[in-house]
């Protein structure tokens, strides 16, 4: 039954995602590209981009703004009908609590179907938590992030089932000081 539930949650959201609409009692922030993705975009007018190139430079863009604690950046990634359903303070409290600093992020691959596309994400961090055995230990976490283009446009849908709404799912976390697996 909770998988059910799951499912028809992905699907209204992809539904909402795609057309850009949803209840909401706020009014949404203007769905102005971060100032990093019209960079980008420009540059794309100019040289001719795959899906997969696309997505790649604005995952990377993304992921900077985050480890810069860009909230406005990281923010304006997101896709137009999930910036109507979650406010940029909830995306921030998800996207910067955290015990870890992450340090360097690689994208590892893009692959696309017609207006999605998955990217794999490596994560590269530093644990600052409480626990002092642990404390300044590195290690890496590979996510799968989910993107959709909707009016000519990439944007960011992250998964309802990662825990938050500010990274896309974890595949593969390392125990500080390992590799993943």
């Amino acid at each position: 039954m909770i998988k059910n539930l799951s499912l028809k949650l992905l699907v209204i959201s992809g539904i909402l995602t795609l057309s850009g609409c949803g209840d909401s009692d706020q009014t949404p922030e203007p769905q102005k590209m971060p100032d990093n993705a019209a960079k980008t975009s420009q540059q794309a007018e100019s040289l001719p981009q795959t899906p997969e190139e696309r997505v790649k430079t604005r995952s990377g863009a993304r992921w900077e703004a985050i480890m810069d604690r860009d909230l406005g950046q990281a923010y304006g990634f997101l896709s137009p009908g999930m910036r109507t359903l979650v406010s940029k303070k909830k995306y921030g409290q998800s996207v910067f609590a955290s015990t870890i600093q992450r340090t360097h992020v690689e994208v590892l691959s893009v692959t696309c179907e017609e207006s999605v596309c998955d990217a794999k994400i490596a994560i590269h961090f530093v644990y600052t938590g409480g626990v002092s055995a642990f404390a300044g230990q590195q290690g890496t976490s590979v996510v799968k992030e989910k993107w959709v283009n909707s009016n000519a446009e990439w944007w960011f849908m992250p998964s309802l089932d990662s825990g938050g709404v500010g990274s896309g799912k974890n595949t593969t976390a390392a125990r500080p000081g390992s590799e993943p697996g």
